[in-house]
């Protein structure tokens, strides 16, 4: 069971958030329930604080019992077959989630400790990190588009361009009071010609919900755009 609180758009702290848990089953069936504070997931704006559903609910309607003979009549997948495209969306995750949080912990500098790493099948990656100073959530997702995908172009429209076509926006945020009191977020958002997305957000608390720890998050954002651009996301 994996349990993700995040955001629709992951470098947005004032939009719509989408909580879900993740169930797999022993026999390979998995059951996705999402949960958003907004009228759909393509509502720009949150209608609500919260989504309606906690933690607790979303893991008791996903590991009911009642989805067994339904995962046992879906049919079973090749390992040559992929899912269709969503319109609108990401094709896939970049990578899977034990290469990501290896990318991840490579990436990490000296000096800053991982106390917990935590991830998902859609490509988001969450680690509460030390340096002796307090702890720190770092999340990162990694998404692979289809290259010139408008629904994609039109978030990096006043991005600033590299030399190879690099798309890059930064920010730093004060976090919603109703998120984690002092709470900061800032973020840095990298959009590849090849249609690699690489969003690092990292936060002056140790996650969601949270107080702050520390006046500013450990890493400066020269530091996630370097993490943001790094080559080793390809591999």
């Amino acid at each position: 069971m994996t349990l993700v609180q995040g955001f629709q758009n992951p470098v947005d702290p004032h939009g719509v958030r989408r909580w879900s848990a993740v169930y797999n089953t022993n026999d390979g069936g998995q059951v996705t329930v999402s949960t958003w504070n907004a009228r759909s997931e393509d509502d720009p704006k949150p209608s609500r604080p919260q989504p309606a559903l906690n933690a607790d609910q979303l893991t008791k309607i996903a590991t009911a019992h009642r989805w067994d003979a339904v995962i046992s009549g879906l049919p079973r997948l090749s390992k040559h077959s992929q899912p269709a495209r969503s319109k609108g969306g990401p094709t896939r995750p970049a990578a899977g989630r034990e290469h990501l949080i290896s990318v991840a912990r490579s990436l990490i500098p000296d000096g800053l400790g991982i106390v917990h790493t935590e991830g998902d099948q859609y490509g988001f990656i969450d680690l509460v990190v030390n340096d002796g100073q307090g702890q720190s959530l770092i999340t990162i997702n990694a998404q692979q588009w289809i290259p010139n995908d408008p629904a994609i172009e039109r978030q990096f429209t006043k991005a600033h361009t590299l030399t190879d076509g690099t798309k890059v926006i930064t920010g730093q945020d004060d976090y919603p009071s109703v998120v984690g009191k002092g709470v900061v977020q800032w973020t840095v958002d990298v959009m590849r010609k090849s249609g690699l997305r690489i969003a690092v957000s990292e936060f002056n608390a140790p996650a969601y919900g949270l107080p702050a720890t520390r006046r500013e998050p450990p890493l400066s954002v020269k530091q996630l755009t370097s993490i943001a651009l790094n080559g080793a996301w390809f591999e």
